[in-house]
């Protein structure tokens, strides 16, 4: 596939449910002070892990042109050796980790979809279980998308998901700025400490599980423009999480949910779009760690 059909699905993989938690961990560092200091340490752990995650990406990749694998387990089995019988013994960490990593997004994203879902319905006067609700968009919506071969298909789909999310982060920052909301009034306080949030951040970039199948795929696929491809792809994705953060803590302060878009009032319309557009992001998004997981 091109590079900007990567990019784009790129992104996507990165960007998901994950993002909307880091106005939480705003608010843990600020400490209740409602203070603009604390873009200096945020922007500074993403930054960080951003650095340190897009460099084991491309490592991955690396491997891949060196051993020619085309999946973790294949790189593992070749870089290791399969003469070692202690390797052998261990080769099924490597798809075990697989599994769990993007297996376990799936079911995050399932959880979420399960009740956006059912909100969005019940806004528009149907009502409908949480396990009906999951049930249907699983068979009708999921499962046709988790059935394509190649993540070239994905792309258009991962174009309109991050139209999603730039929406949602636009009426962020129109809901931060024009005084819609009080960022003192009373509402749920999560309390995180400044080390939960140094070690949750990593979560929103991991897409490592992909990296073999986004290397194979990428047309002339060369180290430089793997390389291009992922620097820009988690330099997006960073400043996005940066943004969502920002905008959602100044909006809310230190009563900033544990998942953004619960703060915003459901008699809200343009936090009900963003929320049924947060819905369309993370259907098109659930295929790429599905990908992972049927891979390993």
């Amino acid at each position: 596939s091109s590079m900007s059909n990567e990019m784009f699905n790129l992104v996507k993989n990165l960007v998901g449910a994950g993002a909307f938690a880091i106005p939480s961990g705003f608010a843990s560092l600020a400490g209740g002070s409602m203070s603009k200091s604390v873009m200096i340490p945020a922007a500074a752990i993403i930054l960080i892990m951003a650095t340190i995650f897009v460099y084991y990406f491309i490592l991955v990749g690396r491997l891949c042109r060196m051993t020619r694998a085309a999946s973790y387990k294949e790189a593992f089995d070749t870089s290791a050796g399969r003469a070692s019988a202690v390797w052998r013994r261990l080769t099924f960490l490597v798809p075990l980790s697989v599994i769990l990593m993007a297996g376990l997004g799936n079911l995050a994203y399932s959880m979420i979809l399960a009740d956006t879902t059912r909100s969005l319905l019940a806004r528009v006067g149907y009502e409908v279980s949480r396990t009906s609700s999951l049930m249907y968009i699983t068979i009708f919506v999921l499962l046709p998308l988790c059935l394509v071969k190649k993540l070239s298909v994905l792309a258009p789909f991962s174009a309109l998901g991050t139209g999603g999310i730039v929406f949602t982060l636009a009426v962020m920052a129109l809901r931060c700025f024009d005084g819609t909301y009080d960022s003192q009034r009373d509402g749920r306080f999560l309390d995180v400490s400044v080390i939960v949030f140094a070690t949750a951040v990593p979560f929103t970039f991991f897409c490592h599980y992909n990296a073999p199948r986004y290397y194979i795929e990428l047309r002339q696929n060369t180290i430089p423009r793997f390389s291009h491809v992922a620097n820009v792809s988690f330099g997006i994705s960073a400043l996005v999480y940066f943004a969502i953060g920002a905008f959602g803590y100044y909006t809310f302060g230190d009563n900033t949910n544990g998942f953004i878009l619960n703060n915003y009032s459901t008699k809200d319309e343009l936090a009900t779009l963003c929320r049924f557009a947060i819905a369309i992001a993370l259907i098109f998004t659930y295929p790429l760690p599905f990908i992972g997981t049927r891979d390993a």
